[in-house]
């Protein structure tokens, strides 16, 4: 009987794993694709702000950093995202177009590309970047000793 169960363990986390990201994504994604590709999570991941952001944009990613730390337990170097630290290298690239005013239909959406080499988000206005920042948490992976985000257009 315990192997029936140990099957049927099984067969579902098989399953969970063959899910289409799409489905368990939230915000629901308009469009998604996936290319096979991996972007290792490691130390050395920094997170670049560009465009032009608010003080909102740079607490967003300091928290997704901050979660991003407590979720791998990787001691990564950068504690914290501010304007002007560093040039783009392996990592998160951020372009906001403009701040967003609190008001109904405000612009929310975000263009995410995760390549082996980085990874772009770029979105209208800071609320976007919120948006796809949370996805990219929702993304992480772990396998073979590592953490990795799967390559995809989102």
């Amino acid at each position: 009987m315990q192997r029936i169960y140990i099957l049927i363990f099984l067969l579902c986390c098989k399953n969970l794993q063959a899910q289409d990201y799409k489905k368990i994504l939230i915000p629901y994604p308009q469009a998604c694709s996936f290319n096979g590709a991996r972007f290792p999570v490691n130390e050395g991941f920094a997170i670049w702000v560009s465009g032009l952001p608010d003080k909102r944009s740079y607490g967003a990613a300091t928290r997704m950093l901050t979660r991003l730390k407590g979720r791998t337990g990787l001691f990564i170097t950068q504690q914290e995202v501010e304007p002007g630290a560093g040039t783009p290298g392996s990592g998160l690239l951020i372009r906001v177009a403009r701040s967003a005013k609190n008001v109904l239909g405000e612009d929310e959406s975000y263009h995410l590309v995760i390549t082996v080499d980085g990874i772009m988000l770029n979105a209208e206005t800071d609320l976007g970047a919120i948006r796809g920042l949370e996805t990219i948490l929702q993304l992480l992976q772990a396998g073979n000793g590592y953490y990795y985000l799967p390559g995809c257009v989102i």
